[in-house]
């Protein structure tokens, strides 16, 4: 009995060591808390490990000292959780092990801010007192076109609906955009661009095929319809007045001719029939057109109906005449002339009278165009490199610089005239581009690609 009672008291003696061996091994936990996407120390975050609770310092650090080490230790007992104002809740599993460890945890804010800016995607103009929606938050642009929803909650699993941004304004076209709801400041890094409901369109010339063929698109270059596609080339879109025709050349029967269509490309009819060359056909009225030719050895100015039985000569010199431009206010075409030994802006009346030298100035004149209201004749002037828009009066006079770039303007045209929106064609890196001028002096490309070579803009009010 004694023996058995010596037995039983060593057992016990050496639980108990066995046990305050294991009661030794201790852990010290050192930690610090993060913003997920700033970097930034967190302090004041709720730090809880078993029973015990502590708070990061200024600097996001946390310490908890003397963790008991413990087999066999119940898995919540060794979880880490964290939480805090303005963050998510955060838990992670630790591995109890003796010593001393080290963590960084990161926690994601609970809400972020969405800024951004708001512009007409086709002026490129700042737009105020546009509605922006996401959720159930709506705030207006400022005068500027900025916008700031502020405090949007970041959720799990949220819907499209959650992350849809609406931006909407009368006159325009509604634009979305899906966006990831995340702890942090968002701003729009390309500007939102809304689209005016105006059906504008533009013509516009291609060598993308194997020949040169005109097409339709919309005032943003997207849309794009090809109009012809014939073996041969075809270019110099004119559009009638009434918005129904297309004057054009093409030298689809091996000589450069006139044809004319309507704007969807078909009910297509040849109107010249020679084997000299043209340029520049524009309408004069619905039945007749003007155009340059040089069938009588330099290019002068014709006026012909479009059945070609009537044709008049409008100038008759040995110097080049072309590139028309007609007002039906005043009857009369600007056109380019090199009467004085140089290519210069000239104006005569409808039928071939009062030729007047508008522009006597340095450089190569091209392109002519009249204003909207017909009052100022808008030209292009080559020198030294570079182009400058000019507008004239009829008479010569209230000369004014429009545009300028450091490159040659090959064609432009208007499209808005009290806006002054100036589609133009210029060298880009790999072929001929049309961009897009406002008078707010802004500059994008339109219509581009590797290769391709665009021209001829063709636009109406």
């Amino acid at each position: 009995m004694l023996k058995r009672l010596k037995v039983l008291m060593l057992l016990l003696v050496v639980s108990i060591a066995v046990i305050g061996c294991q009661n030794d091994k201790f852990m010290n936990l050192r930690g610090n808390v993060t913003d997920k996407f700033t970097g930034e120390p967190l302090a004041g975050i709720t730090v809880e490990l078993g029973n015990k609770v502590v708070k990061t310092n200024d600097k996001g650090y946390f310490i908890f000292n003397s963790i008991p080490v413990i087999d066999n230790l119940d898995k919540k007992d060794s979880v880490i959780s964290l939480g805090g104002k303005d963050y998510l809740s955060k838990t992670k599993q630790l591995l109890l092990e003796e010593g001393d460890k080290s963590i960084s945890i990161k926690l994601e804010r609970s809400y972020m801010n969405l800024s951004g800016q708001v512009i007409d995607r086709f002026k490129g103009e700042a737009l105020a007192g546009v509605t922006v929606e996401l959720g159930n938050q709506m705030v207006e642009t400022d005068a500027n076109g900025y916008f700031r929803i502020e405090r949007i909650p970041v959720i799990d699993n949220p819907s499209i609906e959650d992350r849809l941004v609406k931006v909407s304004s009368p006159g325009y076209r509604v634009c979305t955009k899906v966006i990831t709801l995340e702890g942090r400041d968002k701003i729009f890094n390309e500007k939102l661009a809304l689209e005016n409901k105006r059906e504008a369109k533009f013509f516009f010339v291609s060598d993308k095929g194997k020949s040169k063929s005109i097409y339709m698109t919309d005032i943003y270059g997207k849309n794009v319809v090809r109009l012809t596609d014939d073996k041969g080339d075809d270019w110099a879109p004119n559009w009638s007045a009434d918005g129904e025709e297309l004057l054009f050349l093409s030298n689809r029967d091996g000589d450069t001719n006139i044809y004319v269509m309507d704007i969807d490309g078909s009910n297509l009819r040849q109107i010249t029939f020679t084997t000299t060359d043209k340029e520049s056909p524009v309408w004069l009225d619905k039945n007749t057109i003007l155009f340059a030719s040089n069938r009588d050895g330099d290019f002068d100015i014709y006026k012909s109906d479009l059945t070609g039985s009537y044709l008049k000569r409008l100038t008759d010199n040995n110097y080049y005449d072309s590139q028309l431009a007609y007002s039906p206010k005043y009857h009369s075409i600007a056109y380019i002339s090199a009467t004085t030994g140089e290519k210069k802006l000239h104006v005569m009346q409808e039928d071939g009278g009062s030729k007047i030298l508008l522009n006597n100035g340095f450089g190569t004149d091209s392109a002519p165009a009249w204003s909207g209201d017909e009052e100022e004749i808008i030209f292009n002037n080559y020198s030294s490199g570079k182009s400058i828009l000019y507008q004239i009066a009829p008479n010569g006079s209230s000369l004014k610089k429009i545009m300028k770039v450091n490159r040659r303007i090959y064609s432009y045209a208007f499209w808005d005239r009290d806006e002054q929106l100036i589609l133009y064609v210029s060298d880009g890196t790999e072929g001929k581009e049309i961009n897009l001028f406002t008078k707010q002096e802004k500059n994008r490309k339109v219509m581009f690609a590797p290769k391709v070579n665009y021209s001829d803009p063709e636009w109406q009010d």
